[in-house]
């Protein structure tokens, strides 16, 4: 498999783990942020990450994203 294809892949993979979980706590993407103590301003940088976003992408947000969602 390419490597595009195995990037767009696993960024699919991360994207619904997260979305799973918002979902199974009935929580929207903004309850997270406001979790994570993001303020209101910087919250896109949150949204971008959960959907794969590569140019905003940041291993620390997602890091922190998976510890408050559980998932491991």
């Amino acid at each position: 498999m390419p490597t595009e294809e195995k990037l767009e892949k696993v960024k699919s993979e991360i994207e619904t783990k997260i979305m799973v979980e918002l979902a199974k706590r009935g929580w929207k993407q903004e309850q997270l942020c406001e979790l994570m103590n993001i303020p209101k301003g910087s919250r896109s940088k949150v949204i971008y990450a959960i959907h794969g976003d590569m140019a905003h992408l940041s291993i620390k947000l997602l890091k922190n994203i998976f510890e408050i969602l559980g998932i491991k």
